[in-house]
C-alpha cells in the first residue's frame, strides 16, 4: 500500500469506503475550513473598508455622535498603509500563539482584536481613533492570515487540501465585496458592527472544530491526535502510519534549534522564494488596486460609475477565487501562477495605454466616452486573473513548504515580508504615479508581472502533491 494512500485516504483506501462515507467525512472537513473561512470574511471587509469609509466620509464627514472630522490626504493613504503596519505585529503574534496554543485556541483568541478594532472605527470621533482601529485591524488581520492558512492547511485530505485550502480566499473576496457593497446602504461607522457581529459567528462555530492532528502529533498528545485523525480521515484510513509519517517527516528538526534549522539550505531557498513571491504580489499592483479600487477609477477617467464599478470588480475577483478552488489541484500551484501573471501583464499594459491616450487627448476629442468602459474591463480581468493565482498561491506556498515543526515561524517570516511589502506599495502609490505617471505606474506594474512569471517558472516547486505533516 502507498504512503500516499495511507496518508490521507486516496486511492487504495478510497476503494474500501462507499462513496457515501467518503463525501460525507469530505462534507465535514469543507464545514471546519468554512467556520475558519468566516474569520476571513472579516479579514476581507477590514482590507476593503478604505473604498467604502473614504468615499462615505468625503460626502458626510459625521460620527456616531454627531460631530464630525476630515481626513487629510495622507491619512486617507494611512486607511490602507496601516493595515500592513498593524499585520506585522499580529504575523508574530500568530506565530507566537501557533507554537504555544495550537491553531483552534489562537483563532479562538481573535475574537479581542477584532472587537478592539471595529470598535475604535465605530466609535470614533477623531482621525487618529479610525487609523487607531485600522492598526488593529491589522493585528487582527496577521494573525488571521497565519493561523487560518496554517489551519486550513492542516486538516483536509491531500485530494481536497488544494480546494478546501483556497476557501478562506474565496471569503476574503466575499468580505471585500460586502465592504463595499454594504458602503452603499450603511454609513462609514455602520458597517463595524456587521464585521463584529459576523466574527462572533465564526467565534462560536469554531468551539465545534478540533485541534490540528498535525499539530497535536508533533506537540506529542498522541492519542488526541489519534481521535481527530479517526474522526477526519474515516475508518478505513491506518492512523498509526498516518502517525509514524508524521513523526518521521519532521524527526529530523525536531531536536534542532529553530534558528538552525531556519537555515539549512532547502528550508532558507523556501523562505526565500516565498519572499520573492509575496514581493511580487504587492508591485504588480494587486495591493494598490484592492485598497484603492475607486481612487483608481477616478484617475483612470472612466466614465462608469466608480462605486458600482468597484463592486463589479469584486464580483469578478470572487469568482476567480472560486474558479481557482476549483481548479487549482488540476492545474497545480506553479502553473497557476504563471498564467495568473501573463495575464495581468496585458491588462496593465493595456490600461496603461489607454490612461496615456487619455491624458493627451486633444479639445473635441471624447475617448472618455467612446472608450470609457476600458478600465472597468481591464481591470475586471486584471482582478479576474490575480484571484487565480498570484493574490492566493503564496499564501498557500507559505504554509505547504515548511514542516510543522517549524510551519508557525516560517510562515510567520513569510508574512513579514508580505506585509513589509504591502507598506510599501501603498504608501508609495502616490509617490510612484506622481514620478513614472499614471500609466507610467501601471507599465512598471507590468514589467513586474513579467519579471514574476519568469520568476516562477524557474524557481516555484510544484506542492499539490505532497502531504502536509
Amino acid at each position: 500500500m502507498s504512503n500516499k494512500a495511507v496518508l490521507y485516504g486516496e486511492e487504495e483506501l478510497l476503494r474500501k469506503e462507499t462513496p457515501g462515507e467518503w463525501r460525507g467525512r469530505i462534507s465535514k472537513q469543507a464545514l471546519m475550513v468554512f467556520a475558519i473561512g468566516l474569520g476571513f470574511v472579516v479579514l476581507g471587509m477590514a482590507a476593503g473598508y478604505p473604498n467604502a469609509a473614504v468615499a462615505d466620509l468625503r460626502q458626510d464627514n459625521s460620527t456616531l455622535f454627531g460631530s464630525s472630522f476630515d481626513l487629510e490626504p495622507w491619512q486617507e493613504d494611512m486607511m490602507g498603509s496601516i493595515l500592513s503596519a498593524g499585520a506585522l505585529v499580529g504575523t508574530w503574534l500568530g506565530g507566537w500563539a501557533l507554537r504555544t496554543a495550537g491553531r483552534r485556541r489562537s483563532m479562538l483568541s481573535l475574537v479581542m482584536p477584532s472587537t478592539i478594532s471595529w470598535g475604535l472605527v465605530a466609535l470614533a470621533v477623531r482621525p487618529w481613533m479610525l487609523l487607531a482601529g485600522r492598526f488593529f485591524s491589522g493585528v487582527f488581520s496577521g494573525m488571521m492570515s497565519i493561523v487560518g492558512n496554517v489551519y486550513a492547511v492542516e486538516l483536509p485530505d491531500t485530494s481536497v487540501r488544494g480546494f478546501l485550502a483556497m476557501l478562506p480566499n474565496v471569503m476574503v473576496s466575499v468580505g471585500l465585496l460586502a465592504s463595499v457593497s454594504l458602503g452603499l446602504c450603511l454609513r462609514w461607522f455602520e458597517i463595524p458592527v456587521v464585521a463584529m457581529a459576523l466574527f462572533f459567528v465564526c467565534f462560536t462555530s469554531m468551539l465545534f472544530v478540533p485541534e490540528s492532528p498535525t499539530f497535536l502529533a508533533v506537540s506529542g498528545r498522541e492519542s488526541e491526535a489519534r481521535r481527530v485523525l479517526r474522526r477526519l480521515r474515516g475508518p478505513c484510513a491506518d492512523v498509526e502510519e498516518e502517525m509514524r509519517l508524521l513523526k518521521a517527516y519532521n524527526q529530523d528538526k525536531t531536536d534542532q534549534p529553530i534558528v538552525r534549522v531556519l537555515l539549512q539550505r532547502d528550508v532558507l531557498r523556501a523562505l526565500l522564494v516565498i519572499q520573492a513571491l509575496f514581493f511580487i504580489q504587492n508591485f504588480c499592483g494587486f495591493s494598490a488596486f484592492m485598497i484603492n479600487t475607486t481612487r483608481i477609477f477616478q484617475d483612470a477617467g472612466s466614465s462608469l460609475d466608480e462605486e458600482l464599478s468597484s463592486i463589479l470588480v469584486f464580483l469578478v475577483q470572487m469568482a476567480g477565487t472560486v474558479s481557482a478552488s476549483l481548479l487549482l489541484d488540476r492545474a497545480g500551484r506553479r502553473l497557476s501562477l504563471i498564467a495568473s501573471m501573463a495575464v495581468m501583464t496585458l491588462c496593465l499594459y493595456a490600461m496603461g495605454t489607454y490612461v496615456y491616450f487619455a491624458e493627451r487627448e486633444g479639445p473635441g476629442e471624447h475617448l472618455e466616452n467612446s472608450w470609457g468602459w476600458v478600465p472597468l474591463a481591464c481591470l475586471m480581468v486584471y482582478m479576474f486573473s490575480a484571484s487565480f493565482g498570484v493574490a492566493t498561491v503564496p499564501f498557500i506556498l507559505n504554509a505547504e513548504y515548511f514542516p510543522t515543526k517549524i510551519r508557525a515561524q516560517a510562515a510567520s517570516i513569510g508574512l513579514t515580508g508580505a506585509n513589509m511589502y504591502g507598506i510599501l506599495a501603498l504608501q508609495l502609490f502616490t509617490p510612484m504615479q506622481t514620478a513614472l505617471t499614471t500609466p507610467g505606474l501601471y507599465w512598471f506594474y507590468g514589467g513586474v508581472s513579467i519579471a514574476g512569471v519568469l520568476f516562477c517558472y524557474a524557481f516555484i516547486r510544484e506542492t499539490m502533491k505532497i502531504a502536509v505533516g
